[in-house]
C-alpha cells in the first residue's frame, strides 16, 4: 500500500515538474539541428543513413537507364490464357487473372485492365503478354488479333519512379553526411566548457499508455513513449555573441536544475551532446566568464 502511495506521489511530482517547466518563455527555439545524441551514436547512425541514401541512388539510377534503354527496345512476348477475372479492393479496376506456362513452369497474374478490354475479352483466350525486356515490366498485351496498352503499362512509366527514388536519396544524403562528420570531429576534440544560466527547461509529455507500461514493465518501454528532457541556457561568457543555446539532457539531470540557476555545463562542440553539467556560485560564473 506504501509503495503505491509513493508511487502516487512520485507521479503527481513529476507531472507538476513537467508543466513547470512547460510553462516557460515560448519565445524560446527548442529545435536544432544538433540532435544531442553521443559521437559515437552519430557516426553510426550517419553511416547507416548514408547507406540507404546510396542505395536508393543506385536503385533509381539502375532502374532509370534500364527503363530508358527498355523504351528503345522490342519487348519479351510471353503467351498465356485467360482463366478469368478478378476486381481488387485496392484500385477497385477490373483485372484479368492469366496463367502462364514458361519453361515447364505454371504461374498466374493478375493484371489491372480497363472495362473495354473486359467487354472483349473472355475466358478461355489465348493472349501474348509484352514485357520490357530488362525491368521485366508488363505493359501490354495483345488479344484476338488486337494490342491493348494496360492502364498504367509503358516502358516509360517506370522512369517516374525511378526518378522519384533518385530525389529521395538525394534528399536523404546531406543531413547524414553532416551528422557523420560532426560525429567523427567530436570524438577527436575536447568538450567545451562553458558557464551558463538556466532561462527555460522543456520536457514532453508522456502518454498514460507508456506511464502505465513503464509501471507494469519497468525497462520494456520503447523509447519512442520516453520524455525528452531539455535546458535552455543564456551564455555568462560575455564573449559568446550567441543569446540562448538548447541542449538535450538526460533526467537525472533534468531534475537537478531549476530556473534562474547558474551552471557549468560541458559539451561535444558539434553535436552539443552534454558531457556534464553542474551548478555553480555566482561569483564563481562570472569568474569563468
Amino acid at each position: 500500500m506504501s509503495d503505491n502511495i509513493r508511487q502516487t506521489q512520485h507521479t503527481r511530482h513529476t507531472r507538476h515538474t513537467q508543466l513547470q517547466a512547460n510553462s516557460d518563455d515560448a519565445s524560446i527555439s527548442w529545435w536544432s539541428w544538433r540532435p544531442g545524441i553521443r559521437p559515437r551514436s552519430a557516426l553510426l547512425a550517419g553511416i547507416s543513413l548514408i547507406l540507404l541514401a546510396f542505395l536508393f541512388l543506385f536503385v533509381g539510377c539502375y532502374a532509370l537507364l534500364a527503363g530508358i534503354i527498355d523504351s528503345n527496345s522490342p519487348p519479351v512476348r510471353v503467351a498465356g490464357v485467360v482463366t478469368g477475372y478478378t476486381t481488387s479492393i485496392l484500385d477497385s479496376q477490373p483485372h484479368l487473372t492469366i496463367r502462364l506456362q514458361q519453361n515447364g513452369v505454371s504461374t498466374t497474374i493478375s493484371p489491372a485492365i480497363t472495362p473495354a478490354m473486359r467487354q472483349v475479352i473472355h475466358t478461355g483466350d489465348r493472349v501474348t503478354l509484352d514485357y520490357s525486356p530488362h525491368l521485366h515490366y508488363l505493359y501490354a498485351l495483345e488479344a484476338r488479333g488486337q494490342r491493348y496498352d494496360l492502364p498504367g503499362g509503358s516502358p516509360l512509366g517506370s522512369l517516374f519512379s525511378s526518378l522519384a527514388v533518385i530525389l529521395l536519396g538525394l534528399a536523404l544524403l546531406p543531413y547524414p553526411l553532416i551528422l557523420t562528420w560532426w560525429g567523427w570531429h567530436d570524438l577527436q576534440q575536447p568538450g567545451v566548457l562553458m558557464p551558463g544560466k538556466v532561462v527555460g527547461l522543456r520536457t514532453t509529455q508522456q502518454t498514460r499508455t507508456a506511464l502505465q507500461r513503464r509501471v507494469i514493465h519497468p525497462g520494456l518501454t520503447p523509447r519512442i513513449g520516453r520524455a525528452w528532457y531539455g535546458v535552455a541556457l543564456e551564455p555568462l561568457d560575455v564573449r559568446t555573441t550567441q543569446e540562448v543555446i538548447t541542449f538535450s539532457l538526460k533526467e537525472e539531470q533534468f531534475k537537478r536544475l531549476h530556473k534562474g540557476q547558474s551552471v557549468q555545463i560541458m559539451y561535444s562542440p558539434h553535436l552539443h551532446h552534454v558531457l556534464s553539467i553542474k551548478q555553480i556560485e555566482t561569483a564563481e560564473a562570472a569568474d569563468n566568464g
